[in-house]
């Protein structure tokens, strides 16, 4: 599996900064869907108090984590 940097960057951000683990992005790119479709991050839907679409680590996506940023 080969990832960029920013779809590293996104997973990190979800893992060690994002609040309850939840990214949330008011227009998902096509990095976050790829993680998507690579099971590496889930869709969680949308909250009442935000415009966001929120998503989080799926337990691949924390493996895939460990392995492109020990």
């Amino acid at each position: 599996m080969k990832l960029n940097s920013n779809q590293i960057d996104i997973m990190h951000h979800t893992k060690h900064n994002a609040a309850n683990g939840l990214f949330g992005t008011d227009s998902p790119d096509e990095d976050m869907m790829e993680l998507v479709s690579l099971g590496l991050m889930k869709y969680q839907g949308k909250v009442a108090f935000a415009p966001d679409e929120w998503f989080c680590l799926t337990e691949a996506g924390e493996a895939a984590l460990k392995r492109f940023r020990p």
